[in-house]
């Protein structure tokens, strides 16, 4: 014997495999009606909209960040301090220390 829980999981389930099978015959008797006109409109429907989300699609962003922002500051400060080290080898002893 099922515990309360599983059966009424159990009912549920058949209960919506039920209404997915009657939807999907429902839909098939209805696609077998139409006319040809019907399906040349929703076709064009269709395509119109398949047009309008490949507008909306952005391409994907990278995970690398261009550079620029508080990017471009560090790189321009450790340059200017490299520049310096460079320029004169005894400012680096003191600058360790």
């Amino acid at each position: 014997m099922l515990g309360a829980g599983v059966a009424d999981t159990m009912e549920a389930m058949s209960a919506s495999l039920v209404y997915l099978l009657l939807r999907q015959v429902l839909q098939m008797l209805t696609q077998l009606t139409r006319d040809g006109g019907a399906k040349d409109v929703e076709i064009l429907v269709l395509r119109h909209q398949l047009a309008v989300l490949r507008r909306q699609v952005h391409r994907p962003r990278s995970r690398t960040r261009r550079p620029g922002g508080a990017g471009r500051v560090v790189a321009a400060a450790a340059s200017a301090s490299l520049v310096g080290v460079l320029r004169d080898p005894g400012d680096a002893a003191s600058l360790a220390s």
